[in-house]
């Protein structure tokens, strides 16, 4: 059991325990939901998204968000709005590539947040 790709058994049984609740969900709306959630909490992130594609309006959009900003985004970039993600986002770029665009933040000094936040207040730099 020393390998760290296997599983330990609490995770195992929370796979089981998720995989019948996926299986029993007939509502694509509340299974997409139902996933997000899951995996949410399987990660420890506090916000998560699944985008689907409209090739109507060519874009991207939220099928669902969770987290602090979920409502916000269901209304402005959900199925029901005109407004698509662009797929020139990072979105867009990762679904037609197939691959994730993250990217390493800088270090944050107190130093480099009080200039930004100077910045963010006047518009100018320090």
């Amino acid at each position: 059991m020393g390998d760290e790709s296997e599983l330990s058994r609490e995770e195992l049984q929370g796979l089981l325990e998720i995989a019948g609740e996926l299986a029993i969900q007939s509502d694509q709306d509340l299974l997409v939901q139902t996933i997000l959630q899951r995996a949410c909490g399987a990660t420890g992130s506090p916000d998560g998204s699944v985008l689907l594609y409209d090739p109507v309006h060519q874009g991207l959009y939220f099928a669902a968000a969770f987290g602090a900003k979920g409502p916000e985004l269901m209304q402005k970039w959900g199925e029901p709005s005109s407004q698509r993600v662009p797929m020139e986002s990072n979105a867009g770029r990762a679904f037609t590539t197939r691959q994730s665009t993250l990217r390493a933040l800088p270090a944050l000094t107190r130093n480099t947040t009080k200039a930004w936040t100077s910045k963010l207040e006047t518009g100018r730099n320090p």
